[in-house]
């Protein structure tokens, strides 16, 4: 390409750039430049939110523990991530309200939707929050809000698609022991590693004296996790025979543990939870060295 057309290019793009970001202001400009500065959701409820409806998933919290809620099936779920989605949505934020904001007709351009509850003991979920989300600009960077209740919508920064581009695993909880044992690994009292090929079982157990190398082994266990979630396996790996069993015995006679299975040349972990993941050979050697 010649310096002339190079530059015929150049200047043509920037001519598009112009054309796009006029456009885009003309169809979604605001009323005015004044805004409200609000949140999506009353920052007064952060502790009592007890509830996020996602388009077709819930998240719930029991016991001050979330599970993901899909089709009456519940998994543990990862308690930062879903504090991350809430402190996002109630912080203060500027939104200017839309022209066309009464007009029922873009409604339909809501391509998101998250509802937010809290509960009473009962268990009665109130509405606090219904939010719908509609286009974002071609930079991505601005985001259309809607307001549910009265089909008002407005613009705002986008801080969400982060969020709303996930699917319910992203919130699953990805580690192989539940959340109430991590926080709690002090209860932990002795761990069981039986090992079903070679009928080798190994005990690490917590003593009076020096606990050094239990705790190393310990946090060694509780730290393993997998990104990649295989729910759709769990039929073919309850007809399988466990290669590798970890087990943690608990200080109020109760455990907790997961099986190892070899299935199609791969390793998977089952949680207690019925959780399924793929592992990696490295993370199979960290669980049986």
């Amino acid at each position: 390409m010649n310096k002339k057309n190079l530059l015929l290019s150049i200047i043509l793009t920037i001519l598009v750039i112009i054309f796009v970001v006029g456009l885009n202001n003309l169809k979604y400009k605001n009323s005015s430049n004044k805004y409200i500065s609000t949140a999506l959701v009353n920052p007064k409820y952060k502790s009592e939110i007890s509830k996020i409806t996602f388009n077709n998933f819930n998240l719930i919290k029991k016991a001050n523990l979330w599970k993901v809620e899909l089709n009456n099936n519940y998994y543990p779920a990862d308690n930062k991530k879903i504090n991350d989605l809430i402190l996002n949505f109630i912080k203060v934020i500027k939104l200017y309200k839309k022209e066309y904001s009464k007009n029922k007709k873009n409604i339909s351009q809501c391509n998101n939707s998250l509802l937010f509850y809290t509960s009473s003991e009962n268990f009665q979920y109130k509405e606090i929050s219904s939010i719908g989300f509609g286009l974002t600009d071609f930079t991505n960077t601005k985001i259309e809000v809607i307001n549910l209740k009265n089909n008002e919508v407005y613009q705002t920064e986008n801080i969400y698609t982060e969020f709303l581009n996930k699917d319910y695993t992203y919130f699953i909880r990805k580690e192989f022991f539940p959340e109430e044992i991590t926080n709690n690994y002090n209860t932990v009292q002795e761990i069981k590693i039986e090992n079903f090929i070679t009928n080798k079982t190994n005990f690490y157990t917590k003593t009076t004296n020096n606990n050094d190398f239990f705790y190393k082994k310990l946090n060694q266990i509780l730290l393993l996790r997998s990104e990649d979630l295989q729910l759709n396996l769990y039929d073919n790996l309850t007809q399988e025979k466990p290669i590798t069993q970890v087990n943690l015995e608990l200080g109020n006679n109760t455990s907790a543990s997961f099986s190892v299975y070899f299935f199609n040349n791969e390793y998977y972990v089952k949680t207690q939870e019925n959780l399924i993941f793929k592992i990696s050979q490295w993370t199979m050697n960290r669980i049986v060295e």
